[in-house]
């Protein structure tokens, strides 16, 4: 009987907390939506333009200074003649920083914006000067570079890349429901890897594999490895493409772009004997320490490579260096 009133008496009393924490709680949220903890707001201009409601909208930056903004609140925006509001939802870890998309057209000179933020009766104001910015169109290529026994023994690169392919296929599948401009996709960079993987799955996985390249998740590049071209012969430089479009066709499809990484340059005759095979696209991003000789000097400047006899051209780019990335983290 003790037992039974000390047992009805502790869930009472661990009801009763619950309650009072929860009630807590939902006070302590509601105060914070209703007083905002930032004093001040800034604005910073970006150089980048974001789809918005169907149009390309260069960005501001908001910022919230004193604290972040909890509660519920409008941005009411003026700019260029034009003038916009935008709602700013409340939320329990409150925003600190957020991004909007400036109204109206690209600016083509230096031209005010004025900011007014809307919240719990109060009303804070900031203005910047925006500069007109360019409006670029970014690609991405998402690939792990190639490196055989440089950073690792081969057989531990070997499989990093065989599970980049795995996680690939998978991130691309959940990302189908995205916009098409951002859904997933993965280079392969080196057939390399592409021809182990095979090697190595059974056939669902091979199916898988070859569905995804199908329907674009997968790219396949058409050389073998990064090789020093220099170093090659017209019969080494056929080889370097044989598998990777040879393989290809056995699944009904075609191979015509090349991508280099890491190494510096390629010999003249890679013109004539790409073309052979089917490749018309070469894009190299070479390595940025040394060793490079005149890379620097045609990075992004795309041109046609005539091979030694004229006949036959290829579409060349070279890029800035393949670890752009790594150096600007």
């Amino acid at each position: 009987m003790y037992i039974h009133i000390m047992n009805r008496l502790k869930r009472w009393y661990t009801d009763k907390y619950c309650l009072l924490l929860l009630a807590v709680m939902t006070v302590s949220i509601a105060r914070a939506q209703q007083n905002p903890a930032f004093t001040s707001i800034e604005l910073q201009p970006t150089v980048a333009y974001l789809k918005h409601e169907g149009r390309s909208a260069r960005m501001v930056r908001l910022l919230f200074h004193g604290g972040n903004s909890y509660a519920p609140a409008v941005a009411h925006m003026y700019f260029n003649g034009e003038s916009d509001s935008i709602p700013l939802p409340a939320t329990e870890k409150g925003i600190g920083i957020i991004e909007l998309p400036l109204p109206g057209d690209p600016v083509k000179r230096e031209t005010q914006l004025v900011v007014k933020v809307e919240t719990g009766g109060r009303e804070y104001t900031a203005r910047c000067v925006v500069a007109p910015a360019p409006e670029w169109k970014v690609y991405l290529l998402p690939h792990s570079h190639v490196d055989i026994g440089y950073t690792n023994v081969q057989e531990k690169v070997l499989q990093l890349h065989m599970n980049n392919i795995d996680e690939a296929i998978k991130t691309a599948e959940r990302t189908q429901s995205y916009p098409p401009d951002a859904r997933y996709k993965w280079n392969t960079e080196a057939f390399w890897v592409v021809d182990h993987y095979l090697a190595a799955a059974d056939e669902a996985k091979k199916e898988a594999f070859w569905e995804a390249v199908k329907k674009g998740w997968i790219n396949i590049d058409g050389a073998y490895a990064n090789i020093n071209t220099s170093v090659t012969d017209s019969r080494q430089l056929m080889q370097m493409f044989h598998t990777a479009v040879k393989t290809a066709k056995e699944h009904g499809l075609d191979i015509n772009t090349m991508f280099q990484g890491d190494v510096p340059g390629a010999s003249w005759g890679l013109a004539s004997q790409s073309w052979i095979t089917g490749i018309r696209y070469f894009w190299g991003a070479p390595n940025a320490d040394d060793r490079i000789g005149q890379s620097p000097g045609w990075r992004d400047r795309p041109f046609y490579w005539k091979s030694p006899g004229q006949q036959n051209t290829l579409l060349a780019k070279r890029t800035l260096f393949y670890r752009l990335q790594t150096e600007r983290q």
